[in-house]
């Protein structure tokens, strides 16, 4: 009786060489979670990748947080542009072709643009057409050189003096210069040409053309 109860004093005490003879003891294991298995996988596989913004749709954003635009602003029907940015990348590509548009040259088309937009032109014209930031300094700066297509010009208010001249297709062109009186100091018709030049003095009072294209400043 005596060794019996030894025995199990043993046991209980953490022998456990001597407790691992029982099969009762041998079989007990931690029981497997197949549910929190699954629900580890699912988390793994409903990880969603985040896309990243595009260029054009980052300026969109900012022009609508900085109150330049809102988010129906700049929409063609036509689908020419959709926004801000691609408003922006729309005018440069008319840089890119000749160099005068319906009597505008590159430098007056972009100071139009700029006067109306100047947020939007200011900071989308280094990202979408950086190779047209000079025709964008000469508008902020008030360089762009000016043409002349049709109506008088009073000197020096309207025009400074200088050479001029006008370029392409010439067909029933009429220039003039006038004294400050209006009498005229030279004048000339012109029925065909591809090119024409005149001098305005100092002196003079207006400068006259009709018919003539655009006269853009050469010295």
């Amino acid at each position: 009786m005596k060794r019996q109860a030894f025995g199990v004093l043993v046991c209980a005490g953490g022998l456990l060489v001597a407790c691992s003879s029982s099969p009762a003891a041998m079989d007990v294991q931690a029981p497997s979670s197949p549910a929190a298995t699954t629900t580890v996988a699912a988390m793994v596989t409903t990880t969603t990748t985040v896309q990243p913004s595009t260029p054009e749709q980052e300026f969109d954003a900012r022009a609508i947080k900085e109150g330049w635009a809102t988010p129906g602003d700049f929409r063609s029907s036509g689908g020419e542009y959709s926004g801000p940015a691609s408003y922006v990348k729309h005018i440069c590509k008319e840089f890119d072709g000749p160099e005068e548009v319906s009597g505008l040259s590159h430098g007056e088309r972009m100071e139009i643009e700029w006067k109306n937009e100047k947020p939007i032109f200011e900071s989308g014209v280094p990202i979408f057409c950086p190779q047209h930031v000079p025709l964008l300094e000469d508008a902020v700066n008030g360089a762009v050189k000016r043409g002349y297509s049709g109506g008088s010009f009073f000197v020096p208010e309207d025009i400074k003096p200088g050479r001029y001249r006008v370029s392409g297709i010439i067909e029933n062109c009429y220039w003039e210069r006038t004294a400050r009186d209006g009498s005229i100091i030279d004048n000339q018709f012109v029925t065909a040409a591809r090119e024409l030049e005149v001098v305005v003095s100092p002196s003079d009072g207006a400068f006259t053309t009709r018919g003539c294209g655009t006269w853009r400043m050469v010295s």
